[in-house]
């Protein structure tokens, strides 16, 4: 993968001569190829009532392919219509005179639906067209596809921008412009069939492509080592197995759509946007492994060169922006703190503060316990004594 993304001018040359061949196809053959319903075509028109359509499909068919034996039949649209009437479209390319099969066509049916016929009571009528089509997509519904591709290039442009930073945003937004304008190039060089529903898929090339390039550049920033050389940091890093089943499963998924589509309804508008919709996944798995990181590689460089002799232990943190704070430090750091001695800090303010609390508080509370305990016991004594000399005398 890292020899493929180192060769990013040679990917940008040949996007380009993509682009400008299916320029100048578009030119040559009118813009894309058109459906059949989209072309200029003659058709024969049978009609007949819901009885007919509900009981007799399969003999009205078996008569009709008997008439176009020896015509290329480009498509049958069958189906019902307002009120009473359902009818089987049969289209042929524009240069087909059906002037003789619509006549012997309706000669038939008349004889199969006449009074007391095989087919009495049915109502069975042929008549037939010429459909020229002015474009296949209008040029105003060409004109707001291109503004909304350019609008959504712009949005994920700015929202890459904002959730990672300006150069990642610049490659998301190419990448999503060139995924959708190589996905229209393609249908248009290859000839697929189209009707207005390309442009959804060409607006889902654009998505794709931007999320694919989204992965790989989430990977990239999640193992992003300092010193490493930018081609191996970003080859080594291709979110290779997260595209590949994005598109595994999208693609797989459309070609079942398609050809389930195919199978029971023939080749219709929904085979070929199913086409163009795988056409998309591809071209968005090519943005997200190659394209885009071959984009990305040279503003790796250039962000690598300005750190270069970088380490992890060289990082610098953001600038404080409190003066304050600062300038406390810088003090801090001017005027270093001296060491006390373990005697100093400890031992002296422990033996004054033990020395002043047992003056304030033992020995206060002993001379007061003292006087409050041996002052009535004195008292006592001197009573007892006075008491014992009045005795005395009295006797």
């Amino acid at each position: 993968m890292t020899k493929m993304i180192k060769k990013g001018t040679l990917w940008s040359v040949i996007i380009a001569v993509i682009l400008v061949a299916a320029c100048a196809l578009g030119i040559v053959f009118g813009g894309f190829n058109g459906d059949a319903s989209m072309k200029n075509a003659n058709t024969i028109t049978v009609t007949m009532n819901t009885f007919a359509y509900n009981n007799q499909l399969d003999e009205v068919q078996d008569v009709c392919d008997d008439a176009f034996a020896s015509f290329d039949v480009v498509k049958v649209i069958k189906g019902g219509m307002s009120g009473d009437e359902c009818e089987l479209v049969y289209v042929f390319d524009e240069d087909v005179d059906l002037t003789a099969v619509k006549t012997n066509l309706r000669n038939t049916f008349d004889a199969k639906t006449a009074d007391g016929a095989e087919w009495d009571g049915t109502f069975i009528t042929v008549s037939s067209a010429k459909e020229n089509v002015s474009a296949v997509l209008a040029q105003h519904y060409v004109l707001r596809g291109v503004i909304a591709g350019v609008v959504f290039a712009v949005l994920a442009f700015a929202y890459v921008a904002l959730r990672y930073n300006l150069r990642v945003g610049i490659v998301s937004g190419i990448v999503t412009l060139v995924g959708m304008a190589v996905t229209a190039a393609l249908v248009m060089l290859v000839r697929i069939p189209v009707t207005a529903s390309v442009a959804y898929a060409v607006a889902a090339s654009g998505l794709l492509s931007a999320a694919t390039a989204l992965l790989t550049f989430a990977k990239i920033r999640a193992n992003e080592q300092i010193g490493e050389k930018a081609e191996d940091a970003i080859g080594n890093n291709v979110a290779v197995k997260e595209i590949g089943l994005l598109t595994l499963l999208g693609v797989v998924a459309f070609v079942l759509i398609g050809g389930a589509s195919a199978i029971f309804g023939g080749l219709t508008a929904i085979v070929w946007f199913s086409v163009a919709v795988v056409v998309a996944f591809v071209v968005a798995a090519f943005m997200g492994m190659v394209y885009a990181p071959a984009l990305y590689l040279p503003f790796k460089k250039a962000v690598d060169a300005k750190n270069v002799g970088r380490t992890k232990s060289d990082y610098v943190g953001a600038v404080k922006t409190s003066t304050k704070v600062k300038k406390t430090y810088e003090k801090k750091k001017a005027a270093p703190v001296e060491e006390k001695k373990a005697e100093d800090v400890k031992e002296e303010p422990v033996k004054e503060v033990a020395e002043e609390k047992v003056e304030e508080v033992v020995e206060p509370e002993a001379e007061e316990v003292a006087e409050e305990v041996a002052e009535p016991e004195a008292e006592e004594v001197a009573e007892a004594t006075e008491e014992e000399k009045k005795d005395e005398a009295e006797a």
